[in-house]
């Protein structure tokens, strides 16, 4: 079994393998994410000198019985970023063209307000990963209201 958020484990779902056979699996973080955590049979294998020479490589050696494998992913802190609160991630912030808003809850509409009050942007989401173009915006401080299934979240940007 694999499990994976915010990345991928390839090859992916149930995968057969002979008895006594090796089977590695690479660990493959979606953009701007990076690797946490790998558990292995529910034990950390993150400061495992094997796999952190490997770059992200876990092979399983020598199989006798089934194993899972479950990657945990978090945003790559080499990034600027701006936490609003404590379930919601902006980032690139000053941005200049796409912010990227990462949430732990469900994000169901962004409203982004002008220094003026002025919407320049209002959109309905689903999803706890999402994109606003912020190319066509002019260069500024900007309020965004993030609408979660817990509440409403006011966050400020900046416009390179």
């Amino acid at each position: 079994m694999w499990v994976a958020q915010n990345g991928q484990i390839v090859p992916s779902g149930k995968v057969g393998v002979y008895a006594t056979n090796d089977k590695t699996f690479s660990i493959i973080p979606n953009s701007n994410f990076q690797i946490s955590d790998v558990l292995v049979d529910g034990a950390s294998v993150i400061g495992d000198v094997n796999f952190i020479e490997n770059n992200g490589i876990f092979t399983f050696e020598n199989i006798s019985s089934d194993h899972t494998i479950v990657a945990k992913f978090e945003f790559d802190k080499n990034l600027s970023e701006s936490q609003c609160d404590k379930n919601i991630l902006l980032y690139p912030n000053p941005v200049s063209d796409k912010i990227f808003i990462y949430s732990t809850e469900n994000i169901l509409g962004v409203d982004v307000y002008n220094l003026y009050g002025l919407s320049v942007s209002s959109d309905n989401y689903n999803s706890n990963d999402v994109t606003i173009d912020s190319e066509n915006f002019e260069t500024g401080i900007y309020l965004m209201k993030i609408q979660t299934q817990d509440g409403l979240k006011t966050c400020k940007v900046i416009k390179k």
